[in-house]
């Protein structure tokens, strides 16, 4: 083990293997005091961060008190299925997003697939994720992307690029940073904030899901940041909900359906 960082939800051990790539990321991580600091109180989630020599990818090993996962960012298998022909843009969400947007603010990166999926379509995406370690297992995955999709039809559109740190926070300073208005940054802004829970336990989540759900326990300021993206000046907001919850915010403009979610519109023109 190189380092270890314990932070109120998690502990993270950096392999020796992953140290050097880690080191872009370590601010990241607000660590107060020694980095090998006393790790007696049990934390929800353990964490080892290895790199995989071949595709320069890192990977976790979690380990919980009913669980032992491997996960990491799948992109590349994930843009083949999506080369396959999975990419359809007449769906409920396309039809949310609208004809015109081709630069997406992405406003909760996740592991991301949606990411993907837009920039799989042609958009340029802008992702952000709040969340250190979600933030850089897909930094990390997406600077290896060209490299291993030179050559492919994949290769001539651009991979999302990625912030970390709070979506308000880092659409303004992109707003501040830029030389032209808000409104000719981004088309559209997507969010899609964690579903908020069942009054009945449904199925078990896939791995990454459970791992978010531990790891992060909800989005209680969803509706905040939801809000402040508004009123700094995004023009077209996508919300996802599942259908089971009410809406975000009031005076959604257009509702768009899918099975089990709905994908509610706000204009701010």
């Amino acid at each position: 083990m190189f380092m270890r960082i314990k932070q109120p939800r998690f502990e993270l051990e950096i392999t020796e293997e992953a140290a050097s790539a880690f080191t872009r990321y370590q601010d990241w991580f607000a660590v107060d005091g020694d980095q090998n600091a006393d790790t007696s109180a049990a934390s929800d989630v353990v964490l080892s961060l290895h790199l995989d020599p071949q595709t320069q990818r890192f990977f976790l090993n979690w380990q919980n008190s009913s669980a032992a996962l491997k996960l990491d960012v799948q992109c590349a298998s994930f843009v083949e299925s999506l080369s396959r022909g999975l990419a359809t843009k007449q769906g409920p969400l396309n039809q949310a997003l609208g004809k015109k947007t081709r630069r997406i603010f992405d406003a909760t990166g996740g592991w991301g697939n949606d990411s993907m999926l837009f920039a799989s379509q042609g958009m340029v995406v802008t992702t952000v994720e709040r969340n250190p370690i979600l933030a850089m297992m897909l930094h990390q995955a997406m600077s290896t992307l060209p490299l291993m999709f030179e050559g492919s039809s994949f290769s001539n559109n651009t991979f999302p690029e990625i912030h970390f740190g709070s979506a308000d926070q880092v659409y303004k300073q992109l707003k501040e940073g830029s030389n032209s208005d808000t409104a000719d940054v981004f088309d559209c802004a997507y969010f899609d904030p964690m579903f908020p829970p069942k009054r009945k336990k449904s199925a078990k989540s896939n791995k990454q899901m459970q791992f978010a759900q531990t790891l992060l326990q909800g989005d209680p300021d969803a509706a905040d940041i939801a809000a402040s993206l508004l009123e700094q000046g995004v023009r077209r907001l996508v919300v996802k909900r599942p259908s089971y919850a009410a809406v975000l915010l009031p005076n959604v403009e257009q509702t768009f359906s899918a099975k089990l979610v709905d994908y509610d519109v706000y204009l701010n023109f």
